[in-house]
C-alpha cells in the first residue's frame, strides 16, 4: 500500500505554492515597471502586485493551517 499523505505535508505544499505566487507576481511587477514586455504596460505591474499579495495571503493561511495540523493529537479515525 502507498503511504498516506499527512495533513501537514499537504499544507507544506500549499505554502510552497504561495511562495511560487509571490515570486511570479514580483517578477511580473518588475517586468511591467521595467518595460520588458513593451511600453505602456503598467497594468502588468499592478496585476503582478495583486498576484504577489494573494500569494502572501496563501502563505499566511497555509502557515496557520500547518500549525493547526501539527497540534492534532490522537487517533482521528
Amino acid at each position: 500500500m502507498a503511504k498516506q499523505v499527512s495533513p501537514a505535508d499537504t499544507w507544506r505544499i500549499v505554502i510552497w505554492g504561495g511562495v511560487a505566487d509571490i515570486v511570479i507576481g514580483f517578477g511580473l511587477a518588475v517586468a511591467g515597471l521595467a518595460d520588458l514586455f513593451g511600453p505602456d504596460l503598467e497594468i502588468l505591474a499592478l496585476v503582478g502586485a495583486i498576484i504577489a499579495a494573494v500569494g502572501l495571503g496563501i502563505v499566511l493561511w497555509g502557515r496557520k493551517k500547518l500549525s493547526e495540523a501539527d497540534n492534532r493529537r490522537g487517533d482521528l479515525n
